[in-house]
């Protein structure tokens, strides 16, 4: 799998259901039809694609949405997120967070309390998108079981 497909996978997810849920399983059927060796490819990808988002000025952007601390995990949540945003955003926002204010996502949660965020729809965080493609890759070999530690 090559990065254009990995970012066409990223927006045809964004396409498919505003649901974080359903946006996870239909990527996660998607991936695993793919080959074991793409599976992975889409792992390496993310993983290269969150790395690059590791900066301070987006981890300050990150504390001030979320409105004061952020840990290391939540960082890393934050930034699977901004991977679930699709290339663009991503892309624009990596080279300046203040971007991160043009999002809709982000500005539809200016002045509401964190407790009135939606976990599903609204907060800024998607930690088991880390998580699906050791999942598909347990579907494409035939191991229900997930394949986590073995990925």
């Amino acid at each position: 799998m090559d990065i254009e497909t990995f970012w066409r996978l990223i927006a045809e997810i964004l396409r498919h259901s505003p649901g974080l849920s359903d946006r996870e399983a239909f990527l996660r059927d998607r991936l695993a039809a793919f080959q074991p060796g793409d599976i992975v490819q889409f792992q390496m990808h993310l993983d290269k694609a969150r790395e690059s988002a590791y900066s301070w000025d987006l981890w300050g952007a990150a504390m001030r949405i979320i409105g004061g601390w952020c840990s290391d995990d939540g960082f890393e949540y934050f930034r699977l997120w901004l991977i679930g945003k699709g290339r663009d955003a991503f892309e624009r926002t990596v080279a300046q967070p203040d971007a991160l204010g043009e999002l809709p996502e982000i500005q539809c949660l200016v002045g509401r309390h964190r407790r009135t965020w939606d976990d599903d729809k609204v907060w800024p965080e998607w930690e088991s998108l880390d998580y699906l493609a050791s999942q598909a890759y347990g579907r494409a070999v035939g191991d229900n079981d997930d394949c986590a530690e073995d990925f």
